[in-house]
């Protein structure tokens, strides 16, 4: 102590073992932080950028659909909106469109079917051996071979023949028949085949009280039969000098 007065009072400290502090951060955990942060800007940043394409992309696909929308069903202005047809159509489809601006679809003909055989010819008088001579120029022949005695077969098949004769009674003064035939002649058999016959007489046709009445008498033959191919089909009448001009011969195809 000095001896001119009192000395003075000790400093005492005292340390608090409960107080509270604020720890610093470390520089290690600051580094974590700030990456992250640019982390969640960039991707912040990529959203946004896909805002703005998404929205560029929707532009552009409600401009190449507006001319559809207003050409509404329209096929043809659907085609000639879209940029890729009109250089594919170009030149090609605009005469077309020219021509034809209906869209009305037209019906797909039906395929040619070939037309079957048939003949029709007629008489021109006696040729040989009782046969009917058949006129070269008036005639009406399709896909069958044709002579002078008749009709040649190109296609084998079924045929509906027929044939009819105008035998003249005129000067007839018996009751002899007149035998009309159409007949075949094929390579299958050694001589000709008779296909169809009919008999015609002079007397049941005439009367006491007019003798010249029903002087001509025609006489008609049909029937379907199975050609071959290369027979020859004629006519004969066993009276051939009988014959008048009104004669007819003809074939057809009923078969596929």
């Amino acid at each position: 102590m000095s001896e001119g007065g009192a000395a003075p009072p000790p400093q005492v400290f005292v340390v608090d073992s409960q107080a509270s502090y604020v720890s610093m951060p470390s520089s290690k955990k600051s580094s974590w932080a700030t990456a992250g942060q640019r982390f969640l800007l960039l991707l912040l940043g990529l959203a946004v950028l896909g805002v703005f394409v998404e929205g560029y992309l929707i532009y552009i696909l409600y401009q190449r659909t507006e001319p559809l929308s207003r050409c509404g069903t329209n096929p043809p202005c659907h085609n000639s909106s879209h940029p890729l047809m009109l250089e594919q159509q170009n030149g090609r489809m605009s005469s077309q469109i020219k021509t034809k601006e209906s869209n009305e679809i037209l019906p797909i003909p039906p395929p040619e079917r070939p037309i079957r055989p048939f003949a029709h010819v007629f008489g021109d008088g006696p040729l040989r051996d009782n046969e009917v001579r058949w006129n070269p120029v008036e005639q009406d022949i399709k896909n069958m071979g044709f002579n002078n005695s008749g009709l040649i077969i190109l296609e084998e098949g079924y045929y509906y023949v027929y044939s009819r004769v105008e035998i003249d009674f005129s000067n007839e003064t018996t009751n002899k028949g007149v035998f009309h035939k159409i007949m075949r002649n094929t390579s299958g058999y050694g001589k000709p085949i008779e296909l169809l016959h009919s008999k015609s007489t002079c007397c049941q046709y005439r009367s006491s009280a007019n003798s010249d009445a029903e002087e001509l008498r025609s006489s008609f033959l049909a029937g379907i039969f199975h050609l071959q191919e290369g027979d020859h089909i004629y006519v004969t009448l066993s009276r051939i000098k009988q014959l008048s001009q009104g004669a007819s011969l003809g074939a057809f195809r009923i078969d596929h």
